[in-house]
């Protein structure tokens, strides 16, 4: 004992104000990945029969390999599409900020005629809210309080749970009084428009089979249970984690919108 006591004294040093400094300046640096630690996700296995891969079980190789083999041809198009998204959240700030066409695009509002959607572009891939009347409507004639919601979701750098919640909380009381709530088609379209490397866009042509890969019941993913069942495991998954590709340009799209993109995957069609 007195040689473990003689060892940590001859390799101690002063505790500086530099020594304090540094230690402060590491100690935050740090702590959002010690706050992550500290909280533990369960996640499980794919169900028996599943028609897809477990995105949890996906190298950054096999992902990539189920973006390029879509078979129903829209790495294209939905690379495309959310790039457009991007460059309007970047040059407009927030959905209220877009013209009633842009919000439309970004919403997945708007009309079947291809000439008259924004760019041109075939929005409908993230999933068709036309029929969604009541969110149409507010997407259409009053949006400030679903962008408000909206806009607790960084542009860039990490999102967390707390974003989520807010997002969340602020998106319910947007349809307060109207004769239809806000859901998690229409919730997650919306992030995945603006956070397509954090979130994919649910709908009735992917939910199943996400669902089955995350070994989640179909029917049990909702706005209060999407982190923990599939945004939180879509981020401790493999490809999810592998560094941005430093060559390649769309292996490099495609890491900007990986969870999104996910639906190149897990899409069957309705």
């Amino acid at each position: 004992m007195a040689s473990i006591i003689h060892s940590a004294w001859e390799g101690s040093e002063d505790i500086t104000d530099d020594f304090l400094l540094s230690y402060r300046t590491q100690y935050e640096l740090h702590r959002d990945r010690k706050k992550a630690l500290a909280t533990f996700h369960r996640v499980r296995k794919p169900r028996g029969g599943a028609s897809r891969p477990s995105p949890m079980a996906l190298t950054w190789q096999d992902f990539l390999e189920g973006v390029r083999n879509d078979p129903h041809g829209s790495p294209k198009s939905r690379l495309e599409i959310l790039e457009a998204a991007r460059d309007l959240f970047e040059r407009k700030g927030s959905l209220k900020q877009m013209t009633q066409n842009e919000r439309c695009a970004i919403a997945g509002t708007g009309s079947q005629q291809e000439s008259k959607t924004y760019r041109g572009l075939h929005w409908s891939w993230f999933g068709t809210m036309r029929g969604l009347g009541t969110f149409a409507s507010l997407i259409n004639k009053a949006p400030d309080n679903i962008s408000d919601a909206l806009y607790h979701i960084p542009l860039s750098g990490d999102v967390d749970q707390e974003h989520y919640e807010h997002f969340v909380a602020d998106f319910s009381r947007a349809f307060t009084g109207e004769p239809r709530a806000g859901n998690i088609a229409t919730a997650s379209r919306l992030l995945a428009m603006k956070r397509p490397d954090h979130f994919i866009a649910l709908n009735r042509a992917n939910q199943r089979g996400l669902a089955e890969g995350f070994g989640v019941g179909y029917t049990t993913i909702r706005l209060d249970t999407y982190w923990n069942k599939i945004v939180m495991p879509t981020r401790l998954s493999p490809w999810w984690n592998h560094p941005k590709p430093r060559s390649g340009m769309f292996n490099r799209r495609v890491w900007d919108a990986r969870a999104a993109m996910m639906g190149c995957i897990y899409y069957v069609g309705n």
